[in-house]
């Protein structure tokens, strides 16, 4: 899709002018995609996004881009 993109449209042939973006389930597919193609994608954003961030942590490598975390889990 990018090749297509890229090779029909004007646009900046690289990474550095690559953004993707999505709003619920694309959302989750946004911040999937960069985590699994850094090379191709500068930025993503989630609108909505939900994501399983300790499956996605071990399968996609996103503590490389979003740092470490922890999580909390609270029940009434």
């Amino acid at each position: 899709m990018v090749q297509f993109v890229d090779e029909n449209y004007n646009t900046i042939n690289d990474s550095t002018g690559r953004f993707i973006t999505g709003l619920s389930m694309g959302g989750q597919g946004s911040i999937r995609l960069i985590a699994k193609y850094p090379d191709v994608f500068d930025a993503a954003g989630s609108m909505s996004g939900v994501m399983d961030l300790n499956e996605s942590t071990k399968k996609y490598g996103i503590v490389k881009l979003l740092g470490e975390y922890e999580t909390t889990t609270t029940h009434p």
